[in-house]
């Protein structure tokens, strides 16, 4: 863009100095300084020849690389995702493991495990909104990414050539449709098992005895199980994450080995 500027101007500067000597060189008598006018104005015409060519090759270089900059973002983005969803999955694990020792294996001073599990059951709340925030992050790289190659197929005049580009534009947006579902099915079995540490965290801080440990067994055996798909959906959704941006990069991951 930077670049484009200043052969716009220096266009500009080379049209308007063409004309001024131009005027010059018609309001001058003598052969030697109509002589220095014509070997400038040469000049400033190979300039402007030179600027327009510069001005066609930085808008072909730029249609050409802002396709697959596109993509290198939206890998970022996607590579970024997965690592965040994969530390919230690691922080339930950690809520429901410090639930079953408070509860199966109580220690004679039940105050240090239960501060650990309230501890790790209110982070509980970052990982939902991490949730949501991937899901709208995806929906909105999706859209910038997608609305850019349409934009790349509408110009392409080989009918054959653009319908197998649409082709392989519908199947990557399949895909992120797909991990996108698989987003908000990790949201939809996460609330209430958040739900249910957090109320189960209520009744033990207020009732953190054997007694009230053995009141809520049944409903921490039942919270541990319900974590187990949620805990699957999240690495399902890791893997997807992860798998549709190397489906999408630029780099070739298999080309090292290839060579070898």
């Amino acid at each position: 863009m930077v670049a484009a500027t200043i052969a716009q101007c220096l266009l500009c500067f080379g049209r308007s100095t063409c004309y001024f000597l131009t005027q010059q060189q018609r309001g001058c008598n003598s052969p030697k300084i109509k002589n220095r006018i014509t070997m400038k104005t040469h000049f400033f015409d190979k300039l402007i020849t030179s600027t327009l060519l510069l001005g066609v090759a930085l808008l072909i270089t730029g249609c050409a690389s802002s396709g697959y900059r596109t993509s290198e973002s939206t890998v970022s983005t996607l590579q970024s995702l997965a690592t965040s969803i994969e530390s919230t999955g690691t922080q339930m694990d950690i809520a429901v493991t410090e639930l079953n020792s408070l509860v199966n294996n109580p220690q004679p001073d039940l105050r240090p495990q239960f501060d650990r599990f309230s501890t790790a059951v209110s982070k509980l709340g970052s990982v939902e909104n991490q949730v949501q925030k991937t899901n709208l992050k995806l929906a909105d790289r999706g859209k910038l990414h997608f609305d850019n190659w349409d934009k790349e197929l509408a110009m392409i005049q080989n009918e054959v050539i653009r319908a197998s580009g649409q082709a392989r534009k519908l199947e990557l947006q399949s895909r992120f449709d797909s991990v996108r579902n698989t987003c908000l099915n990790v949201a939809t079995r996460f609330t209430p098992v958040q739900s249910d540490l957090s109320d189960l965290r209520r009744v033990l801080n207020s009732d953190l005895n054997t007694s009230g440990l053995a009141a809520i067994r049944d409903n921490a055996t039942r919270v541990t199980q319900q974590a187990t798909p949620v805990r699957q959906s999240i690495g399902n959704l890791v893997t997807e994450l992860r798998s549709l941006g190397v489906a999408m990069s630029p780099q070739n991951a298999a080309a090292p080995a290839a060579l070898k």
